[in-house]
């Protein structure tokens, strides 16, 4: 899972949590609420439901138009995750 908030990634961090820390893979621009500066795009993450499953997953896409179609498959619209350069 990739967390943007540093108190996500603490709480993610945590023994008891399910996640398993893996480092730093990037870094990305903040929103501010759920716009992004310009010269970038907002990316969309969304939440499968499957903690209790052992199988919790992610997804992420910078189109606004997966979302219906990620939520009709029981998909959970998590937001705006952060913003990635506009190219």
């Amino acid at each position: 899972m990739f967390a943007a908030f540093a108190s996500e990634c603490e709480s993610l961090k945590s023994p008891n949590s399910g996640w398993r820390y893996e480092g730093l893979s990037f870094r990305i621009q903040l929103p501010s609420g759920s716009t992004c500066p310009g010269g970038t795009k907002p990316v969309y993450r969304l939440y499968n439901n499957r903690f209790q499953f052992n199988d919790s997953n992610h997804r992420f896409t910078t189109m606004a138009s997966q979302i219906p179609v990620l939520q009709q498959q029981g998909w959970t619209y998590e937001g705006v995750a952060f913003c990635a350069i506009d190219s």
